[in-house]
């Protein structure tokens, strides 16, 4: 390989290595955050983190049953009646956007927040 080959490597390497940073920056740019819990794409509940206490929600309708864990300031589905089990698998969401989703039973978990100022950003101007 030639010398400008490797200047080429060096210089994708680098725009690659300045790309995933600005992807790894965590979003703590909230003042509120909180849980909002779908059924059937209606607003089922909304609770804030973080929790001091473990809070369990029992979800039982026509299309299931799922049990969420609010803890600190993470959110899980511990046990869900649906015969996949995808949404027990995901796990504890505790980032802004993270989703949880059972589509049998229609359920969507959500964490949202709140921004700490409403100033013009780049993507609204």
């Amino acid at each position: 390989m030639k010398k400008l080959d490797y200047f080429l490597i060096v210089i994708y390497i680098v725009i690659s290595i300045g790309f995933a940073f600005f992807l790894i920056i965590p979003n703590g740019e909230y003042n509120k955050k909180y849980v909002e819990i779908k059924i059937d794409n209606k607003e089922y509940m909304k609770i804030d983190l973080p929790q001091k206490t473990k809070k369990t929600i029992v979800v039982d309708n026509k299309y299931g049953k799922n049990v969420i864990v609010i803890e600190n300031d993470s959110v899980q589905v511990i046990e869900a009646d649906c015969f996949n089990q995808i949404d027990v698998l995901e796990g504890k969401k505790d980032k802004v956007g993270d989703i949880i989703a059972c589509l049998p039973h229609k359920l969507i978990i959500e964490i949202k927040g709140e921004k700490r100022n409403n100033e013009v950003d780049d993507v609204s101007y």
